[in-house]
């Protein structure tokens, strides 16, 4: 039901709202028809002003003269307005001095009105490909930020992102809201309790599928400490509390996580310095969250092939790698049906205390171009499983 008022006189905060509803930005501006047309669809109310006076109203918003107004434009028309917490956008025609072609609202962010157009899209992005979130909510997150920064930064979802929004992370039946569960494990990390929940895995089932069986699962008690994400996925850091491993903590998937319930008791705090409270070398130094353990590795990897290292580790003032040096090595080459022997620049690199498991699957990625110079144990474990591998799994 609408306000009972007379709306031929809207107000200011009516006419920003609308713009912020449409799809308008630099490239698609709104002009006072379709400002009108929104302005009905909006608020349904008979008593509208005309479409001229919407347009007047509009001009008036920029709190300009004409003058000033082309002071501000560009080549292409296009000038913006300091609004104070957002920015007015309009064009006029190309030449200064003439008539206002169409307006458009921009969201701004502290002092650099730019950085709210970047924070739009990126969390936009990080919504629609998601790995987490099931298809069911992203359409939501995505209208929730269209409500915050207007849709002319958050687009509606078009044929290809709608593609993308419906690869399902999980199976029909899993139906996991990860958020919902991020927000419960962090209450209890706060209000330092203990939780209990089941944890789902895959399984392929008798109907000839994968699902996610969580049904099966025991139900586990566990003190949080801390939530992280890495490589888009979250994940939980608890104390162990089993007497039958001898690892200090246990990292569980909350996108796995079913039935989470916050109980009574104080969960077990941790005493001393732990190490993935340093979080920037944990979540490097533990790649895929494999518990084990961790050992000083020194590796040679090609030259030509480093961007492979700073995607992963980042760069070397980082401090979770160290860079010794360059040497030469030979390496088969294949060209034109024959194999030679090439020379090739290696960069020698030094890894301090990696969890071993999670570094052997993260350089078995990288096999030819990279050489093992120190750690017994990433050694054997490579050598282990290549040659498990070989004698069973490759034909």
């Amino acid at each position: 039901m609408q306000e009972n008022r007379a709306w031929n006189r809207l107000k200011d905060e009516e006419l920003i709202e609308t713009l912020k509803s449409m799809n308008t930005s630099e490239l698609y501006p709104a002009n006072a028809q379709k400002v009108y047309e929104a302005l009905k669809n909006k608020y349904d109310a008979n008593d509208l002003p005309s479409v001229r006076t919407v347009g007047r109203r509009l001009r008036s918003l920029l709190g300009k003269s004409d003058e000033e107004l082309d002071e501000i434009i560009d080549e292409n028309g296009i000038g913006i307005v300091d609004k104070g917490k957002y920015n007015l956008g309009f064009k006029k025609a190309n030449k200064k001095g003439t008539y206002i072609t169409g307006y458009w609202y921009d969201e701004k962010d502290g002092e650099e009105g730019d950085s709210a157009k970047y924070l739009a899209r990126f969390l936009a992005d990080a919504v629609i490909y998601s790995k987490v979130l099931n298809p069911e909510y992203k359409p939501d997150y995505n209208s929730s930020l269209q409500r915050l920064f207007g849709t002319g930064q958050v687009k509606e979802l078009n044929t290809f992102s709608r593609k993308i929004v419906d690869l399902k992370p999980y199976s029909a039946e899993g139906g996991i809201d990860v958020m919902k569960n991020v927000l419960i494990v962090q209450k209890a990390i706060d209000m330092q309790k203990k939780i209990e929940f089941k944890l789902g895995v895959y399984r392929y089932t008798s109907d000839g599928t994968i699902e996610l069986d969580i049904k099966n699962s025991k139900v586990r008690c566990v003190s949080p400490l801390q939530i992280m994400m890495s490589n888009g996925r979250y994940y939980v850091i608890a104390k162990n509390e089993r007497k039958s491993t001898t690892q200090d903590f246990l990292f569980y998937r909350i996108d796995l996580m079913n039935k989470i319930k916050i109980i009574k008791t104080k969960r077990r705090d941790v005493q001393g310095q732990v190490e993935w409270k340093d979080p920037q070398k944990f979540l490097i130094s533990n790649p895929f969250f494999y518990s084990g353990e961790k050992e000083d590795i020194v590796i040679g990897f090609e030259e030509q092939q480093i961007t492979q290292v700073v995607d992963w580790f980042g760069t070397e003032e980082n401090g979770l790698f160290e860079c010794l040096g360059t040497y030469y090595m030979e390496k088969p080459e294949k060209g034109n049906g024959k194999i030679s022997m090439v020379k090739v620049k290696m960069v020698k690199l030094s890894f301090p205390e990696v969890n071993v498991m999670a570094f052997s699957f993260w350089i078995m990625q990288y096999m030819d171009c990279v050489e093992i110079l120190e750690g017994d144990l990433l050694k054997k474990t490579l050598k282990e499983r290549m040659k498990w591998a070989l004698e069973n799994r490759i034909k």
